[in-house]
């Protein structure tokens, strides 16, 4: 052999070592990408059938964890509200509405399911036994529709396991149902001062607005106007308690008055001493809301500086 060709021959076996190396990764990646499902076919189908979308009105939502924390959310008068306990007490308050819209889409939506095993002696590797996390809905009537369990989030993060409370089978599908295995009140309530769907307000419809019963910006409409965009923009931090019955009104650092056409708005601002934070409570027309949100003093001093 010349040695012209042992270099081209050398050339060949180091392309070829190169190639198979590379081929080698490529092949691990993808393993690990799709691990779980090792080359499953997968179905099309949806976790909740679409037909009930109409139909909900509940949902409940547990944490498979030892402080089995749970939050309820279900629709009354045709808004979806919460219910979980903060500080011990029952807390009712107004959800997301478009965080729940996305919810919803997201379990009736038609994705690719993948059927790993029938063995439930597995359910401790991916997650499902006492680990899971729970999300049960039902109609008006308080029929079930979903029992849903989800469990641990394969290698890369890019699927979710699950199973149904109709079976006994392990599946895996895409992991956007993880964003919402959350059962704090912060991951769902409308976080805002003054609710979308209860007590929003358009600045130009604004009658009057008053500080601790003084009439504010009342010869500078553009100030007042600004004013409440801040109001209508701002947000809390924390889902907390109602204010107690023992609060007095000399114990409000603020009290806020907004009056539309439709609406009588008034915010009640206490300060919270031991954090630095402030509580706020609105009433809606002549009506206490049954939360309290804490904002921080940043917030505080942004709408009253």
């Amino acid at each position: 052999m010349t040695a012209s060709k042992a270099l081209k021959w050398k050339k060949s076996i180091c392309i070829f070592a190169v190639s198979s190396v590379l081929i080698s990764i490529l092949l691990f990646i993808r393993l690990a990408v799709f691990s779980g499902t090792k080359g499953i076919p997968g179905k099309e189908t949806a976790i909740l059938n679409p037909k009930y979308q109409e139909s909900l009105s509940e949902f409940l939502l547990k944490a498979g964890s030892a402080d089995t924390a749970e939050i309820s959310l279900f629709k009354k008068d045709g808004i979806w509200q919460g219910s979980a306990a903060v500080d011990g007490i029952t807390v009712v308050f107004p959800l997301n509405g478009k965080r729940m819209t996305e919810f919803i889409n997201t379990l009736d939506s038609i994705r690719k399911v993948y059927h790993i095993s029938d063995n439930v002696s597995l359910y401790k590797d991916y997650n499902l036994d006492g680990g899971a996390f729970f999300i049960e809905a039902r109609d008006s009537a308080k029929s079930i529709l979903l029992e849903l369990f989800l469990g641990k989030l394969n290698y890369s993060g890019a699927k979710i396991a699950f199973r149904t409370g109709k079976s006994t089978a392990v599946y895996e599908t895409e992991s956007d149902l993880a964003p919402y295995c959350h059962t704090e009140p912060e991951s769902w309530a409308d976080m805002l001062l003054l609710p979308a769907y209860t007590a929003s307000v358009d600045e130009s419809e604004v009658l009057a607005c008053m500080v601790d019963g003084v009439p504010v910006f009342q010869d500078n409409r553009t100030e007042l106007e600004s004013f409440i965009h801040k109001v209508a923009a701002s947000r809390g931090s924390a889902v907390k308690p109602p204010f107690a019955q023992s609060v007095n009104a000399s114990d409000f650092v603020h009290i806020l008055l907004i009056e539309t056409p439709q609406k009588l708005l008034r915010l009640f601002f206490l300060q919270n001493a031991d954090s630095g934070t402030y509580s706020v409570q609105s009433e809606i027309n002549g009506k206490l809301s049954g939360y309290s949100l804490e904002i921080s003093a940043w917030t505080f001093n942004n709408l009253f500086d």
